[in-house]
């Protein structure tokens, strides 16, 4: 239950605080400003690289593997979206209550305009279709 309002919530978010997207825009590897301590996951699907975010029920949260702020969060959304990448979002104990941070981490996504794939698995072998902010009316 909880993790359905959590999706609701995120698929009222993205059309107010998502962006169009440039689909004449090349792909190119995504890089991090040096110092924000997270890299770019290796995986891609198809041509968009991901940024994998995992959110544990303790309220900490990693970026691609790596222990993350929201500031160095930001940067890595930053550079997935001129990368053209999407992220993928894990949340560990989906269906309790989750962390104050969750909905924070969720308004950042939703406003990097990137497609998001949710995944109740932490290795996410079951993600979801992306959801794109131009395609939830």
């Amino acid at each position: 239950m909880v993790t359905r309002t959590l999706i609701m919530i995120v698929a009222l978010l993205l059309p107010l605080l998502g962006g169009c997207r440039d689909e004449g825009a090349p792909t190119k590897a995504p890089t991090t400003k040096s110092g924000d301590g997270v890299r770019p996951a290796p995986e891609t699907t198809g041509q968009a690289p991901v940024l994998k975010l995992a959110v544990f029920a303790d309220g900490r949260f990693k970026v691609n593997g790596e222990a993350a702020t929201l500031p160095a969060l930001k940067t890595a959304l930053e550079v997935a979206k001129e990368a053209r990448g999407e992220v993928w979002y894990y949340r560990q104990a989906g269906e309790t209550e989750p962390p104050p941070i969750a909905l924070e981490l969720l308004t950042l996504v939703a406003g990097s305009g990137l497609p998001l794939r949710l995944s109740n698995r932490p290795d996410y072998s079951d993600v979801s279709a992306p959801v794109r902010p131009s395609s939830v009316r």
